[in-house]
């Protein structure tokens, strides 16, 4: 459902920044698109188009895939793809991860494996290593770690009942996992581990509450967690060992998150009506921004009695700031204005707006090293970012 009306975003910079930041392409992409995946040079995605499903590899048409096949990871001339199938009578999920490499303008598939588990799922790390997990209706069992050429490297069950949710956070080689049991008697568990299935630590958490969210970064990992029987919204930080940092209750969930490394490491939060920049080491509230006020003051007009604003996510731009993409939700298929918002570090009321220009649907933020790219709709906005 489509059901944006404003589109923005707010740029939490250095003062120099302001005039580095500029629209230089506007790119046609498909409606019928599956898997964008955008790096600094390439983009590639799935393309439903006659009944088939064809890769589009900058902007031209290289080859088909089955229909369920989505491309899920890229890097370099490789690509993989995941495709769930459900064989006769609906007993057993297979799942096939396949890997192809793109030469002379045609893909060509290398190698692939076929997983036999109900509702399995995979997630890639940056170098193309992967974990398949099973996470159906009624929870999982165990984590398996495989190297980018899919060998088994290792594999992890939490509980020998099973987990009834789990939850991920990739981070170069890391990956963080929250996990909630099945046994509400067991407590919940956050572990790290590097892309080969080695565990760094493992933490419990009290055993009422439900890991709902974790973030990892370089040297800070966050957990947020809800607490059912006392209705408590709680958000945890730990360092490279584990050990716990800070603690802290806050008043709502939090839509999305991101740890930004500039001058000190900074994890914003985005709640239900204002971000919230902490001080990653201690917690300390660094700045808190209202997001009504921030909408309002880039030039968006409200439609809504509540003036409910959607951060649609968080990045950083290395060396430079914190972008926010943020847009008001109101009904189907509405068409708006955007604004390209710049802050500076201090999150000071000085700002310049960029018109973006009429959009649709709901837009997504990329930054890739010197770029920053708006996905919306059919259209990538790309903005270059100068030293």
């Amino acid at each position: 459902m489509n059901r944006i009306i404003t589109l923005m975003i707010l740029l939490v910079l250095n003062t120099e920044l302001l005039s580095q930041i500029k629209l230089v392409e506007k790119q046609e992409i498909s409606n019928n698109r599956e898997g964008v995946i955008i790096t600094p040079e390439s983009i590639i995605y799935g393309e439903v188009q006659n009944g088939q499903k064809n890769v589009v590899y900058d902007g031209k048409r290289i080859g088909v895939l089955a229909k369920d096949e989505q491309i899920s990871y890229f890097k370099g001339s490789n690509f993989y793809t995941v495709k769930n199938s459900v064989t006769c009578h609906c007993e057993t999920d297979k799942l096939t991860v396949a890997k192809y490499i793109i030469e002379d303008g045609k893909i060509s598939q290398l190698q692939s494996i076929e997983y036999d588990s109900y509702e399995t799922s995979v997630k890639f790390f940056k170098n193309g290593s992967y974990i398949v997990k099973d996470e159906g209706e009624a929870g999982g069992y165990e984590f398996k770690f495989y190297s980018s050429d899919m060998k088994l490297l290792a594999s992890y069950s939490p509980y020998e009942g099973g987990f009834s949710a789990s939850t991920m956070s990739f981070n170069g080689d890391k990956v963080l996992i929250g996990i909630t049991p099945n046994n509400k008697q067991m407590k919940p568990l956050v572990a790290l581990f590097d892309d080969a299935g080695k565990d760094i630590f493992k933490s419990a958490i009290e055993s009422e509450g439900f890991v709902v969210k974790v973030l990892a970064s370089e040297h800070h990992f966050s957990v947020y967690t809800f607490f059912v029987d006392k209705r408590e919204h709680r958000l945890t930080t730990y360092d490279i060992n584990g050990n716990v940092l800070w603690t802290k209750i806050i008043d709502s969930d939090i839509q999305t998150w991101h740890y930004h490394t500039g001058n000190s490491s900074t994890l914003v939060v985005a709640s239900f009506d204002r971000l919230l920049f902490y001080n990653a080491s201690d917690g300390r509230v660094q700045g808190e921004k209202i997001l009504a006020e921030v909408f309002s003051g880039a030039g968006g007009k409200h439609t809504r009695n509540d003036k409910y604003i959607v951060v649609h996510g968080v990045q950083t731009i290395p060396g430079k700031g914190i972008a926010v993409l943020i847009s008001e939700p109101t009904g189907v298929e509405t068409y708006a204005t955007g604004f390209l918002t710049i802050y500076n570090e201090s999150l000071g009321k000085s700002y310049l707006h960029y018109k973006v220009g009429d959009i649709k649907g709901r837009p997504i933020l990329m930054v890739n090293d010197k770029q920053l790219s708006i996905l919306i709709a059919s259209e990538i906005l790309k903005y270059s970012i100068n030293e």
